[in-house]
C-alpha cells in the first residue's frame, strides 16, 4: 500500500508541477494537464484515506 501511496504522490507532484509551469508561461493549460492533476490529487487523497482506514488501531 505504501508503494501505491508513494507512486500517487510522485504523479501528483509532477502533474501539479507541469500545471504550474504551464500557468507561469501564461498559456492556457490544456484539459489534459488539468484532468491529470485533478485525478492524481483525488487518487492520492483516496490512497491516504484507505491507508488510514487499514491501519491497525492500538
Amino acid at each position: 500500500m505504501f508503494e501505491w501511496l508513494a507512486a500517487a504522490m510522485i504523479v501528483a507532484y509532477f502533474a501539479t508541477w507541469s500545471f504550474a509551469v504551464r500557468a507561469r508561461i501564461s498559456t492556457v493549460p490544456g484539459r489534459t494537464e488539468v484532468s491529470v492533476a485533478v485525478i492524481a490529487w483525488i487518487s492520492l487523497l483516496l490512497s491516504a484515506v484507505l491507508l488510514v482506514l487499514k491501519m491497525p488501531t492500538s
